[in-house]
């Protein structure tokens, strides 16, 4: 198994050739928000290129269900499938 820190919370697994991401926060929509929370790491933007198999969103906080994030995902890439709680996954069906 490769994990692959994404940054913030974000994770990538990859094993026997599935990818599963986790909480994927690669914007800074929590630092317009809230100043004070800016992105303490750069933005890696070459993991957007990564279609995950499966998007896993713990929960409905933005530096973990970031819709910047999904909506530039999922116009990149389509038939992710996603596990998220009930609130996470009303924002996730809105751009996929």
């Amino acid at each position: 198994m490769k994990i692959t820190f994404l940054g913030q919370a974000g994770l990538l697994f990859e094993f026997d050739g599935v990818r599963v991401m986790v909480d994927t926060y690669l914007s800074n929509s929590v630092e317009r928000v809230e100043p004070k929370n800016y992105r303490r790491l750069p933005i890696d933007e070459s993991f957007f290129d990564i279609k995950p198999d499966i998007l896993i969103l713990t929960h409905n906080h933005l530096d973990h269900t970031d819709p910047e994030t999904l909506e530039k995902l999922f116009s990149k890439h389509s038939g992710i499938c996603v596990l998220a709680s009930y609130n996470a996954w009303q924002t996730a069906r809105k751009f996929g």
